[in-house]
């Protein structure tokens, strides 16, 4: 693998593939850790969350030895508890 390849080296991205928004909160330190990081390397916060994300889920799949199973999406019925 060459370093051009990058963390998607390992990953098929479909450039129509819909971008999707997380709503969630994270430590104000990191918030400013990448508001730094994407200005020092011009690229947007949500690309270098992502090439983390895809780098660590990488790893996390290496650590385990197989891939994750990625399930079609379906509905799950409500018990009748």
């Amino acid at each position: 693998m060459s370093e051009d390849e990058g963390p998607y080296s390992r990953v098929e991205v479909d450039p129509n593939e819909s971008k999707h928004q997380f709503n969630t909160y994270i430590r104000q330190s990191v918030l400013e850790l990448l508001k730094a990081a994407s200005f020092h390397e011009d690229e947007s916060i949500s690309s270098i969350v992502e090439r983390a994300v895809v780098k660590e889920l990488e790893r996390m799949q290496d650590e385990r030895g197989e891939q994750y199973e990625i399930y079609p999406p379906h509905r799950i019925e409500k018990g009748s508890d």
